[in-house]
């Protein structure tokens, strides 16, 4: 991430400022830039904390004029004459070089670590992030997301693969951004669902607020509200709007599961994505089987024997594989 001006300009004003080497008018200038918002408190704090624990910090905060003064009653001791100090002039640059050197040092420091990069992969378990802004992503199996340690500028920019919940920390004057392969979404502060594939398909669906969505081909956009979805196609290139009708999208983090006159074929899709497992059945025509239920928060064996139960099928489990054995949807 690259910082504007005014970015390092702040940069060097907070080091100055943790140093005590800041003018009355710098330090009102980080005090209400701090002020400004969450995130600036945020990074103000962790900054700090830094600064504490670096062996800068012991070099960087000299009082130039306290060490110069020490300097200069020590040479006056040890020559009453009135010839002039030779060294005065040298120590005196030399400790002030020191000090602007340092705090050069911390400050390019400071824009390294907080404009430095980060990636995180769910692999084969679910994963949480909180992000510098307070905004709070969970990640699903397998999915990724890049982004800046601190937020600098005026967006707030991620790159995901795979399926993602986000809930955007609401920021008018900073919107959040999610790049995708084939699409943007672009937020203020909201919740909302993204699942990418690996062929360039993406859904998103609006839980609380409002989202756009933009085609990076076509540049077409859509709105969504809550419970509205939009279905980008890679195939065709196209973009649309629609309404959710699946109750379950947040399952695979919630792991609440819920059916109504649900065919066992969907059931079975729903619950394989869910817990990562694999589900078969003895005859197709089973897949035809209805099914009313809710589940909460159940382990992926206790769910099937229970759907099993409710149709009195016979279920044998391999591995991380399930099959269902019955001759017809008979419920008991």
């Amino acid at each position: 991430m690259k910082t504007n001006n005014m970015d390092s300009e702040m940069w060097s004003l907070v080091t100055l400022y943790l140093s005590d080497n800041a003018t009355p008018a710098e330090r009102e200038k980080v005090e209400l830039w701090v002020n400004e918002s969450n995130e600036n408190k945020n990074i103000f704090e962790k900054a700090k904390k830094i600064w504490e624990s670096s062996k800068i910090a012991a070099y960087a905060g000299i009082d130039v004029n306290a060490a110069w003064k020490n300097v200069d009653n020590k040479a006056k001791i040890t020559s009453k004459s009135k010839t002039r100090n030779l060294y005065s002039l040298p120590v005196k640059y030399a400790l002030r070089i020191a000090a602007i050197v340092c705090i050069g040092l911390f400050s390019w420091y400071l824009i390294s670590t907080f404009s430095a990069q980060k990636t995180v992969l769910a692999g084969n378990v679910l994963a949480q992030i909180e992000l510098s802004d307070g905004s709070h992503v969970n990640l699903n199996k397998q999915a990724s997301l890049k982004f800046n340690k601190m937020f600098s500028g005026k967006t707030r920019e991620v790159y995901l693969k795979g399926e993602a919940f986000f809930h955007v920390a609401r920021n008018v004057e900073k919107p959040f951004i999610i790049h995708t392969a084939n699409a943007d979404i672009k937020v203020l502060g909201t919740s909302f669902n993204v699942n990418t594939s690996e062929n360039g398909d993406l859904e998103v669906v609006v839980n609380s607020g409002t989202v756009s969505v933009t085609s990076k081909e076509t540049k077409s956009q859509v709105i969504l509200h809550k419970d509205d979805k939009a279905i980008y196609s890679a195939r065709s290139g196209s973009l649309v709007k629609t309404i959710n009708g699946n109750p379950n999208y947040l399952a695979w983090k919630t792991f609440k599961l819920i059916f109504k006159e649900t065919s066992l074929n969907e059931v079975i899709t729903n619950v394989e994505k869910v817990y990562g497992i694999k589900v078969n059945v003895s005859d197709t025509s089973l897949l035809n089987c209805r099914l009313t239920a809710t589940y909460d928060n159940l382990k992926a064996d206790e769910l099937l024997q229970m759907v099993g139960k409710t149709f009195g099928f016979n279920i044998k489990a391999t591995n991380n594989s399930f099959y269902f054995e019955g001759k017809n949807c008979k419920k008991q």
